[in-house]
């Protein structure tokens, strides 16, 4: 970048450096790397994905109006593309962050359950998080029970969604219940930190 900015692979060089950034969590150098990114590269491909990812940056320090307004900009320019869904996804969990639920289920609603991957499956289970958390544990079970049978080829979206379903039956003193939705999770678990987790509420449940 400093040596050959004119070159074609530039912007791809670019976008690579802030990822790297944020992954080492150096959030502020990724700031540095991916802003401006149009100015410096008019009419990259890469532009959409370059803002998602600096509203990524944004939204880790916090600074969550600068992540939002990244993330919008990136849903205006093509309400289609996979990164204003991601943005969508972002935008709202930002808004679930600061206890703003309907907000963050209007987000979620307006286009991202519109899809079939995961990234619906992870919609559905943030809106199940929004409904359990502003205590409409009906709606909540519903949101859950539709990634369990609706999305069975995403496991680690399965594995959040029982998580969930656990927690809700626990706030709804369905200890039966609740202790069943943490056995499934045990029987084949994906991500570490939700296992741990599903067996310590598990092991006070039984007490």
């Amino acid at each position: 970048l400093t040596n050959f900015p004119e070159a074609e692979n530039a912007p791809a060089v670019a976008l690579a450096l802030g990822l790297a950034h944020i992954k080492v969590r150096q959030f502020r150098a990724a700031m540095v790397d991916l802003r401006n990114f149009d100015g410096r590269y008019p009419g990259s491909p890469l532009s959409l994905e370059a803002h998602y990812q600096l509203g990524i940056a944004y939204m880790s320090i916090p600074e969550y109006p600068n992540a939002i307004a990244e993330f919008q900009s990136v849903i205006a320019k093509d309400q289609e593309n996979i990164f204003a869904d991601k943005s969508r996804l972002k935008t709202a969990q930002i808004h679930f962050q600061k206890k703003e639920y309907q907000n963050s289920l209007d987000t979620l609603n307006r286009g991202v359950t519109r899809r079939s991957d995961d990234l619906a499956a992870d919609a559905l289970v943030m809106i199940g998080d929004n409904q359990a958390a502003a205590k409409k544990y009906r709606d909540a079970l519903q949101a859950y029970n539709d990634v369990v049978q609706q999305y069975t080829d995403f496991p680690l979206q399965v594995e959040r969604a029982r998580f969930g379903l656990a927690k809700t039956y626990e706030k709804m003193n369905d200890r039966k219940q609740a202790r069943l939705q943490y056995q499934k999770i045990l029987e084949s678990p994906v991500d570490m930190t939700v296992k741990y987790e599903s067996e310590q509420r598990l092991r006070k449940l039984r007490k």
